[in-house]
């Protein structure tokens, strides 16, 4: 009872209370699958022209998790996209060899300073172009920012509706709780 009691208070940890424009009805819930997609990367102006390969939901979690522990699903509007990059890539940097994947969904493809702010990057996870919010309306999203921590069979974990400046200790502090085990332990 101790151990699912203390799985429960992490996995609230990961789940704030959400703005009264989200429908909770509508996001998908904690410990569902979250609905399966194929973006093509962010293009740049430099790179608009070449094949860009279909990034998939699946190939990190789900059907073919392979190392994947964690996935963390963000969805970024153009005020938030460079800070939101900075802090997934900080994130990458401390987790991604112990199984944390994390991918950036742009959902302002056509604003001037979301192409400005991925074309500065060199980061290596992935950042998808979301411009016509196909994924953020499967997703039940109102609007951006948003952040989904997925486990590596694609269930959700927790939601917040903040951009990562504002709820990214909370939901890094989350990611390090779930890779070191400590999920299920009483202390």
């Amino acid at each position: 009872m101790k151990k699912l009691l203390s799985a429960l208070v992490c996995l609230l940890l990961a789940t704030p209370a959400l703005a009264g424009n989200v429908d909770p009805g509508s996001l998908p819930q904690i410990g569902s699958v979250a609905p399966a997609f194929g973006l093509h990367p962010f293009a740049s102006k430099v790179d608009a022209d070449e094949a860009r390969e279909k990034v998939e939901l699946d190939d990190h979690c789900g059907m073919f998790p392979g190392d994947t522990k964690l996935v963390l699903l963000v969805f970024s509007n153009a005020v938030s996209l460079q800070g939101d990059l900075e802090a997934v890539d900080a994130m990458r940097k401390k987790h991604g060899k112990r199984g944390f994947v994390p991918i950036v969904l742009s959902t302002d493809a056509d604003s001037q300073s979301a192409r400005e702010a991925v074309a500065k990057t060199r980061f290596t996870f992935p950042i998808l172009d979301d411009g016509y919010k196909i994924v953020s309306a499967r997703y039940g999203i109102p609007s951006s920012p948003f952040t989904f921590l997925l486990d590596g069979g694609c269930r959700v974990l927790g939601l917040s509706d903040k951009s990562l400046s504002v709820d990214g200790d909370r939901i890094a502090q989350t990611v390090d709780t779930v890779l070191s085990g400590k999920l299920g332990e009483v202390e």
